[in-house]
This record gives structure tokens, C-alpha cells and sequence, in this order.
């Protein structure tokens, strides 16, 4: 499934979607971008990561102060395999 614009909410180069005075219209990496499941972790957060649900997001997505981690590199106590 393809990401749209409304997807990348959050995203550090979301400024790149029509929301800048430079007149970008659409963020580059948009066009090939995929929905993935992930697994959101800030920076500070220590594990285990138990109760952190899987989200959508596009395969480009960069929150700033987080990674995102595929669901199946956790374990089912929330440490990594």
C-alpha cells in the first residue's frame, strides 16, 4: 500500500509537503513510500517495551528522538532477539 500525504504527519521531512515557503510541493522520498508496521521507541525510553503497540507508517518515516523496529525484533517480554 502506497503512503499518502496525510500519513507522514510527525515526520521531520514532512516541512517538504506544501507546508514550506520554498513551494515544495510533495516530499521526494513520497512518491516510492510504503506503509510498514512499527514499533515506536523514544530515544529515553529503557525496556522492556511491553506495552508499545505496532503503528503504520511510511517505509520513509523519521520521527525525531525515535526509532522504529520492526515487530518481530522484540520479543514477547519487550527485549531484543
Amino acid at each position: 500500500m502506497n503512503a499518502k500525504q496525510s500519513d507522514c504527519s510527525g515526520c521531520r521531512n514532512d516541512f517538504y509537503n506544501d507546508h514550506n515557503p520554498l513551494g515544495v510541493k510533495e516530499c521526494w522520498s513520497l512518491k516510492d513510500a510504503t506503509m510498514v508496521k512499527v514499533i515506536d521507541i523514544h530515544v529515553d525510553q529503557a525496556p522492556p517495551y511491553r506495552n508499545v503497540e505496532p503503528v503504520s507508517h511510511p517505509s520513509c518515516y523519521k520521527r525525531p528522538r525515535f526509532v522504529h523496529v520492526a515487530p518481530d525484533s522484540l520479543t514477547k517480554e519487550g527485549y531484543w532477539k
